[in-house]
């Protein structure tokens, strides 16, 4: 989500020190943590040194390295390294090779909950990433999404980048929806995998009659190809959060919220459009078709990244 930081962009100057990514893994989490690192196009890992610290007082140095990067394997196959805590695994270190060429690092930890065997230390984990490659490059960061939905009752608990440049909150004690100077941590670069694709059509949420972005919903970098598209208002303001919906038995109402609940309001109104097409052509341009409708508001500039070419009331 938007606000969670779990998303990062690290730079790295050839020649200079490693610079130190703090992970941030909580304690009596059930559920197993994972973070991806995405090389830069045509990097190789033999340029780009990556390592990882476990808890301790200082991110470097003082604490016990606890998994040093794996080599590529020439054939490109997936390579793995342990993560040890006192000579023990609690995870592991792996790396591999897209179908794209780019490679990429995968950090899995077990769970920290205290009654599991083997369980992985809560507390300020720390990536350092350097290279020797002969221009800067940037590294890309993506924690996976780890959390507890409806009653499933995971005891999932979301870990984070724990960065002290990224400012939560601004100074009038508002959640900070743009990213901090100077750090590494972004939220922006936050779009679910499954909506980069050339195909679908990104959806955002809204509030305030369709003025604002809600502040879960993510966006693209301003250097990705895919954006968002479009979005729905689903928060009549931001005291009153949620779109009504009804249950299906008891005839009681319940709010809604996310992007789950502005995705379906733009699936209607496309399965409307879709319908009033001539049989076995549907439209070609879904962004083109809701625009067609003149039902969409305009947004204002700023907020274009989050909330695309306009909002359905």
């Amino acid at each position: 989500m938007f606000l969670d930081a779990m998303h990062a962009a690290v730079d790295v100057e050839p020649g200079e020190p490693a610079q130190v990514l703090p992970w941030r893994v909580q304690p009596v989490d059930r559920t197993s943590s994972f973070m991806e690192c995405w090389l830069p196009v045509d990097a190789s890992p033999e340029e780009c040194a990556l390592t990882l610290y476990g808890p301790g007082q200082t991110y470097v140095g003082s604490n016990v390295i606890a998994a040093q990067a794996p080599a590529p394997d020439p054939m490109g196959q997936t390579t793995t390294a342990p993560i040890l805590r006192q000579g023990a695994p609690v995870g592991q270190l792996s790396l591999d090779r897209d179908r794209s060429g780019r490679w990429r690092y995968l950090i899995a930890l077990a769970p920290t909950e205290s009654s599991f065997a083997g369980r992985a230390p809560a507390g300020a984990w720390a990536v350092a990433v350097s290279t020797t490659a002969n221009a800067p490059s940037t590294l890309r960061f993506w924690i996976q999404r780890d959390i507890s939905y409806g009653r499933g009752h995971t005891g999932a608990r979301q870990s984070y980048f724990d960065e002290a440049a990224n400012m939560i909150r601004t100074p009038q004690g508002e959640l900070a929806e743009v990213d901090s100077p100077g750090a590494m941590t972004s939220r922006f670069g936050t779009l679910n995998g499954m909506a980069t694709g050339s195909t679908p059509l990104v959806v955002g949420a809204s509030r305030d009659a369709g003025a604002w972005p809600e502040v879960y919903s993510s966006a693209a970098r301003d250097t990705d190809a895919k954006q968002v598209d479009v979005a729905a208002d689903v928060s009549r303001t931001a005291a009153e959060v949620g779109r009504l919906g009804l249950t299906v038995r008891s005839g009681s109402r319940v709010r809604l919220t996310g992007t789950s609940v502005s995705a379906p309001a733009i699936g209607a109104v496309l399965r409307d459009v879709i319908a009033g097409q001539p049989a076995g052509h549907a439209a070609d341009n879904y962004g083109q078709a809701l625009q067609a409708t003149g039902r969409l508001r305009p947004v204002a500039p700023e907020h274009a990244p989050r909330l695309g070419n306009g909002v359905l009331l």
